[in-house]
């Protein structure tokens, strides 16, 4: 978020029934609006989520004075456990690390570090604060325990950098990288290609969309800066499961004119060295877009005014807008009022909203997931014996792609289909077409001495996916 004053004059509203939202396949839980929240809740901002050592759900709500940590765990009854004041501020950005939360804001507090770890209690402990006193944003790479500070005035915008692995509420200052102005980034050590192992950093970095090599802190190494027709403001992003395709949202070009609909950015990452530009997908309307993230093969989008736009990208190059839910009923204009973030990644499936004008959405998307996936039937396993695979909901005619790991789940994507799975290592058992009704099945012998063997399974039809489902052989 850029523009102070529109916040400022933002109306706070009072809930509205579910039936006054515009939805498509997502289902409303429970709203929990800003007046619920008492005093220094005047606005709305970030969200980020935690699970507590219990298996509790909560979500971290940001609000203009404080964040409120709400107990999600039975959505509908779902409510505030804590809150822990800060300074008072529009922005606010949210992480968490292991039982600890970090949360920055630009009111000259420090980015607060908290103990959640007696959450189930109802109790947060506010630790300390990290220099610098203003951040917009925070990045974590969870796997390295490394804390990026985006956006900090203090170093022109870079990162400034925190080792949380040796005492997450007590973090290891590493410096300040400061070689560009980076509003938001995802960090990640690479899993595939020449800087496999490596601590790469995705930048949306406002007039370019920069990737750096952050493994050498805090020496940062400059891999590639791009740029995309009609850039205005490069916002934020996200990679896919795969590492190879970064989406991206650009917060002021639908302000600006330069384009007539809400539009995502793709990059084919593939080469760190040479992002290639592929194109934009929209979801028909004209909202402001402001943050998205990718859970296996779904893209979850806060796109303001417009509210949480659900993409499939199983073909990670035309995903396929498949639901939405409207938080901010007025109109879908381009605007800085409604969604401001989204955290798909509870266990439960449970996605939340954090509306800067109506507060907290608790949200259901089950049916949009579900409306995309070609369903699988578990096959009954015996080594020796004849089998046969099930799928329907696939799309009639075209050819059906029948898949097996003896690995397990992960996201590999499949040239041939251009298509993003979620098997690791995935093997061919056969094709059939699906016929008029959708429908597709594969016989097949199942190998002796196999007794004991997890076998996990998929389907792919059409750039669309099933599943990933296990089965034992006997």
């Amino acid at each position: 978020m850029i523009f102070l004053y529109v916040i400022l004059f933002a109306v706070v509203e009072s809930p509205l029934t579910f039936a006054q939202y515009a939805h498509d396949r997502v289902s409303l839980i429970k709203q929990m609006p800003l007046s619920e929240f008492g005093d220094k809740a005047n606005v709305g901002n970030d969200c980020w989520g935690y699970v507590s050592p219990s298996g509790r759900e909560y979500a971290l709500m940001g609000l203009y004075g404080k964040t409120a940590i709400v107990d999600i765990t039975d959505p509908v009854n779902a409510f505030i456990a804590a809150e822990i004041d800060h300074a008072k501020s529009d922005w606010s950005d949210i992480k968490v690390y292991k039982n600890f939360a970090y949360v920055c804001n630009e009111s000259n507090q420090g980015t607060q570090v908290l103990d959640l770890s007696l959450i189930d209690e109802g109790i947060v402990t506010h630790i300390r604060d990290l220099f610098p006193l203003t951040s917009h944003n925070l990045a974590l790479n969870e796997e390295t325990g490394i804390l990026y500070l985006c956006g900090s005035h203090s170093v022109s915008g870079g990162f400034i950098m925190y080792d949380l692995k040796p005492d997450p509420s007590d973090p290891t200052y590493l410096g300040y990288w400061r070689g560009a102005y980076n509003h938001d980034a995802q960090i990640v050590v690479m899993k595939r290609g020449p800087f496999k192992g490596r601590e790469i950093a995705f930048c949306c970095s406002a007039d370019q969309f920069l990737i750096l090599d952050m493994t050498d802190k805090p020496n940062g190494q400059t891999l590639s800066s791009s740029v995309y027709p009609d850039i205005s403001y490069c916002h934020q992003g996200w990679l896919s499961a795969d590492q190879r395709f970064f989406y991206l949202n650009d917060e002021t070009d639908e302000i600006q004119g330069k384009t007539p609909t809400t539009r995502t950015i793709i990059f084919d990452v593939t080469n760190l060295r040479k992002p290639v530009y592929l194109g934009t997908f929209t979801s028909g309307f004209s909202s402001t877009d402001h943050n998205l993230y990718q859970r296996d093969n779904f893209i979850f989008e806060a796109n303001y005014r417009s509210g949480l736009q659900i993409f499939d990208a199983s073909d990670p190059v035309h995903p396929v807008h498949i639901g939405y839910f409207d938080t901010y009923p007025e109109n879908d204009r381009p605007g800085y009022q409604g969604a401001w973030s989204v955290y798909p990644f509870f266990p439960s499936g449970t996605v939340i909203i954090s509306d800067i004008n109506r507060g907290l959405f608790i949200l259901d998307v089950s049916e949009a997931l579900n409306s995309s996936r070609i369903a699988i039937e578990q096959p009954a396993l015996t080594h020796g014996s004849q089998t046969t695979f099930r799928a329907s909901n696939a799309a009639p005619n075209e050819t059906t792609y029948f898949l097996y790991s003896l690995i397990g789940p992960g996201a590999t994507y499949v040239p041939s289909v251009n298509t993003m799975i979620g098997l690791n290592q995935p093997q061919l058992i056969g094709t059939e077409n699906a016929d008029a009704n959708g429908d597709a099945s594969l016989s097949v012998l199942v190998p002796n001495n196999t007794a004991g063997l997890s076998i996990w399974f998929e389907v792919i039809n059409d750039g669309r996916t099933s599943n990933v489902t296990e089965a034992r052989v006997n």
